[in-house]
């Protein structure tokens, strides 16, 4: 076999095999699960046909050369697990169907380091961000009251986009919403008055906008752009407005949308929630992965400390 054709069977075998899993995939996982497993498999289905193998018969060895081409790349550990863990995933399914020899136990697994922590966002941070808006303009509405309910509830910016509005309850201060990363689970989410002011501001302009338009439209965030007026925003609009009003409250800190989510779970922290609500509160299935959300400065540990042996401690009398 010539050296094209072989690098086009490759691709083809390689790429039926990937979509093969990720078809099965969608029966089984949540689409963000889906989604990221297809990233992963995207990146080891391009190496494995620039090095001319079959993914179906690769090696240990040849895994370990694909873990090193990932940190060669320079991708946060975190990342580089996150690829592995869907190879080994898809080495599962083939191993279970018999379709390969080995176990998957034999791929390994690069350690998240926790040199490498999230950037997070501090209560002083949010005010600097927040008072970068309107209170007039209609996006700089919409954006704050996006950013406000971020940083208050800890949701991902895609669960926040996914409400409706019939899924708020406004006087309660709390909605139930889909749980991104955990198929068909849901939780209550809570957030504080100062959001509530931010989130009614926008419910009554983005009310007044449709109306004038003589629409109507389900999702509680939604374009207001000529073009597209009422469809539900996306997730570019407000990672692109947070990153101009980071810039503009003058943040060096590589804080994302996301940042307000370990933010609000180092606060919860911090004020003495049990991590067990925490991890409800932020919907995850595991309790360690709850814990590398929270960030808590030496200062907090040693406060704590304090606060549990006080240095004034009374000690009885010998005889």
């Amino acid at each position: 076999m010539g050296r094209i054709m072989a690098e086009e069977f490759y691709e083809t075998a390689n790429s039926d095999l990937v979509a093969e899993f990720i078809s099965w995939c969608r029966a089984k996982h949540s689409a963000a699960t889906v989604m990221s497993y297809h990233g992963g498999l995207s990146a080891l289905r391009r190496w494995a046909d620039d090095s001319g193998m079959s993914i179906g018969e690769m090696t240990p060895d040849d895994f370990c050369g694909y873990a090193y081409e990932l940190e060669k790349r320079g991708l946060r550990s975190g990342t580089r697990s996150l690829y592995v863990t869907a190879a080994k995933t898809m080495w599962r399914w083939l191993h279970e169907r018999g379709r390969v020899a080995w176990s998957e136990s034999l791929i390994p697994t690069p350690a998240v380091r926790d040199s490498e922590p999230y950037p997070t966002m501090t209560p002083e941070d949010y005010s600097l961000v927040a008072g970068t808006f309107s209170d007039i303009l209609p996006l700089d509405v919409r954006n704050a009251a996006a950013v406000a309910m971020l940083w208050a509830t800890g949701l991902r910016i895609g669960e926040l986009l996914s409400i409706d509005v019939e899924d708020l309850n406004v006087g309660e201060m709390s909605a139930v919403v889909r749980t991104f990363k955990r198929r068909n689970h849901r939780r209550t989410v809570f957030w504080t008055e100062q959001a509530n002011r931010h989130l009614c501001r926008w419910i009554a302009m983005r009310e007044a906008l449709l109306e004038r338009e003589g629409l109507s439209a389900s999702p509680l965030f939604i374009n207001i752009g000529p073009n597209a007026m009422g469809n539900r925003l996306d997730k570019d609009a407000i990672q692109k407005a947070f990153r101009a009003a980071r810039a503009s409250a003058g943040i060096t800190k590589k804080i994302s949308p996301h940042s307000c989510r370990h933010g609000n779970a180092t606060q919860l922290l911090k004020h003495g929630t049990d991590i067990r609500y925490i991890q409800q509160l932020l919907g995850h299935a595991r309790l360690n992965t709850t814990q590398r959300y929270t960030h808590l400065e030496c200062g907090d540990l040693k406060a704590a400390y304090r606060k549990a042996f006080p240095d004034k401690i009374t000690c009885p009398q010998a005889a």
